[in-house]
């Protein structure tokens, strides 16, 4: 029998993954990397080029449902031109930390089911560590950049280099 006194489950981490389907978050991905700018402007029959067998009509049935349970806000809404074709919507594809702020109601139901087992603990994430522009290691004696999640080192701590020139 395995003991479980003193195992602690951390509370499981929310995506925007959790509240779409399969197709809907490829889209949402491909229109968050083609939204560098921060506005997408979105060609229905484009996008549907960048799939393999997706009819032109299947990115508008997308933009629906995205736009309908928030991922999408519409900046301009597409416009008939006087040629009688349509001009590009342009939308502001919300981040994860936006749209969850934004609905804060709509919780992944592994994380309402770990708060109702683990209510006596604080649901809140855990707070990250401000950024550090420049700090020492007192091991490699090298001056590390930090930024994000990511760290780089730009201290030399490998063996020294050799020249290949003689000078």
């Amino acid at each position: 029998m395995k003991d479980t006194t003193n195992t602690q489950q951390a509370r499981p981490s929310c995506y925007a993954n959790h509240h779409m389907t399969v197709s809907e978050y490829g889209f949402y991905d491909i229109c968050r990397s083609l939204s560098a700018s921060g506005i997408l402007y979105f060609d229905g029959r484009g996008i549907a080029k960048r799939f393999r067998k997706m009819s032109k009509d299947h990115p508008y049935k997308l933009l629906k449902a995205l736009k309908d349970e928030g991922w999408f806000y519409e900046v301009t809404p597409p416009r008939k031109n006087r040629y009688g074709k349509f001009s590009s919507g342009h939308y502001r594809v919300l981040s994860h930390e936006e749209w969850s702020a934004k609905f804060p109601n709509k919780t992944h139901p592994a994380i309402e089911e770990w708060d109702a087992e683990h209510p006596q603990e604080d649901p809140s994430p855990v707070q990250k560590k401000p950024l550090v522009n420049e700090t020492t290691s007192p091991s490699l004696g090298s001056s590390q950049s930090v930024s994000g999640d990511h760290q780089s080192v730009s201290g030399d701590h490998r063996r020294p280099r050799t020249s290949l020139i003689n000078t």
